[in-house]
């Protein structure tokens, strides 16, 4: 579907993480390489992660001063995913995306918000579909034996 370049500080800003997110069926995959900040020579083998659409939470595109520093933030509700990448923190990962992939990045952002908005819906639905079918109880049942005494 879409692919966007992406670079964040890596390693408490040791380091910095170049890599390439992938909007897939099902989820999103980050392909990734970590190397050291100063002389960039170092780096890390090609690595891979993989969110479905289950363990994100929100999406956001961050335009920067002067619209010149535009960033996707990616927000986790797994913390244990995001905590493989170098770069994630607090169970969020923010990328900077090169300037040129402004527009880019904007599509990228509306396309996972809108599968993300269609991912809770689905779930709504179930929910309301799986509460529908309960039976609500009588209002006998809700009474505990201690409720029914008289007073005294």
């Amino acid at each position: 579907m879409y692919s966007i370049p992406v670079y964040c500080d890596a390693h408490g800003s040791k380091g910095m993480l170049h890599g390439v997110v992938h909007l897939e069926d099902g989820g999103i995959r980050l392909e990734y390489q970590t190397g050291d900040a100063v002389l960039q020579r170092l780096r890390s083998k090609s690595e891979e992660l993989i969110a479905p659409f289950d363990a994100l939470t929100d999406v956001r595109y961050r335009a920067g001063f002067l619209w010149m520093s535009p960033k996707i933030e990616i927000e986790f509700s797994d913390f244990g995913l995001v905590s493989r990448v170098p770069a994630g923190h607090s169970g969020k990962l923010v990328f900077q995306v090169p300037r040129d992939n402004r527009a880019m990045a904007q599509k990228f952002v509306e396309t996972l918000d809108g599968e993300l908005a269609l991912q809770r819906r689905t779930r709504l639905e179930k929910d309301i579909q799986r509460l529908s079918r309960v039976e609500p109880r009588s209002a006998m049942e809700s009474v505990t034996p201690n409720d029914a005494r008289s007073p005294d």
